[in-house]
């Protein structure tokens, strides 16, 4: 009578074929979900990473102002970073207010000498119509806008007016951009509210991502750079906003107050005053004497240009980044990323230059140390 078969053992290595496969496949799942917890964390915080990026250049550039004002209230810091939270604000708020102000006493004012004095095209100056190529349209134009005002203006509205679904986008972007200053405001508060133990979680990050001595350097980098850019960018924006209105006031331009403001933001978000300076050249010239025009565009010009030469000097103080490598990190951070390009790219830049330059002198910083 035949033996039944016994069953044979299992092979040791299909086993551990099978451990390993199991291990792969648990691996897998696990790297997917983290993937997809990650992904899901990143869809709902990816709007706030511009503000959050704003708050933390706001924080870095005031931190000295913060710490001295904390200083003089006795180590009040949460108490320090409300003033300063609440001073941002008013900054950015109380011109916004201002401005609007003023805009609704001119409409008012344009309204009451409308309604007084009926609504009248004034003559077209003669240097306009001898133009080049648009010096015959523009008269046409002007023509019938002076014989028939309310029939020009049928039939150009439709081209010079957006539709209401485009207004209604703009006032909602508008809005949008108030809450998000409103929001980067609060955030930088807490941030230097907070700004000891956050700088302390830095550093050990840095170090934990770049090595001890090489984490902490670049945190280093970019927290001067951040300062340099600020005092470079707000600086000069401040400084040729206030020279532009202190002439313009002088040779009795109307609305200076209000075109040094606008100055402001232009130089701020890396436009420049070309766009205030070159039509109030081109009025002056039409409407001025020519000795009083020519005083006129010779200190406007400079004041227009004079960022050119402080932007870099100013940027790179405290700093052994290049001054020539600073600018080309602001005008490549502005035409990539915006005006928060502006801090980013001399930031990268700064970093990448400290690094290769490290990179480059370590063999023989090594082999002189190694020789001594």
């Amino acid at each position: 009578m035949d033996e039944p078969q016994r069953p044979q053992p299992p092979d040791p290595e299909n086993l551990k074929l099978d451990r390993v496969e199991a291990r792969a496949a648990e691996l897998l799942l696990r790297l997917v979900a983290l993937g997809l917890i990650l992904y899901s964390g990143y869809a709902l915080l990816r709007p706030f990473f511009p503000l959050f990026l704003w708050a933390v250049i706001l924080a870095t550039a005031l931190k000295p102002l913060h710490d001295g004002l904390a200083a003089r209230l006795g180590g009040r810091v949460k108490v320090s970073a409300t003033l300063i939270t609440l001073g941002l604000l008013l900054i950015a708020f109380g011109p916004v207010a201002a401005l609007a102000d003023s805009l609704i006493g001119t409409v008012k004012a344009v309204a009451s000498h409308v309604e007084t004095h009926g609504l009248r095209v004034p003559a077209l100056p003669a240097f306009i119509t001898d133009l080049p190529l648009v010096g015959e349209q523009i008269a046409r134009f002007w023509t019938s806008a002076t014989s028939n005002l309310q029939a020009t203006v049928q039939k150009y509205a439709p081209i010079l007016m957006p539709s209401a679904g485009e207004l209604i986008g703009m006032l909602g972007s508008v809005a949008k951009g108030v809450l998000g200053v409103v929001f980067a405001v609060i955030l930088t508060g807490i941030l230097l509210a907070a700004s000891t133990g956050l700088s302390e979680i830095g550093r050990k990050l840095a170090d934990r991502l770049a090595g001890r001595p090489n984490g902490t350097h670049v945190i280093l980098i970019a927290t001067r750079t951040i300062r340099g850019v600020s005092r470079g960018v707000v600086g000069v924006a401040v400084l040729q906003a206030l020279l532009a209105g202190v002439v313009l006031q002088f040779f009795d331009v109307a609305g200076a107050g209000l075109m040094a403001f606008v100055g402001l933001i232009l130089c701020i978000v890396q436009i420049g005053l070309l766009p205030i300076v070159g039509p109030v050249l081109i009025w002056a010239w039409a409407t001025m004497p020519a000795t009083q025009a020519l005083m006129l565009t010779l200190l406007l010009v400079p004041i227009t240009l004079i960022d050119n030469v402080l932007k870099p000097v100013l940027m790179s103080r405290g700093l052994e980044t290049p001054a020539s490598l600073m600018l080309v990190g602001v005008v490549g951070g502005t035409l990539s990323a915006g005006v928060v390009g502006v801090f980013v790219g001399p930031i990268v830049l700064a970093v990448l230059h400290d690094l290769a330059r490290e990179w480059i002198d370590g063999p023989d910083r090594d082999a002189g140390s190694g020789s001594a």
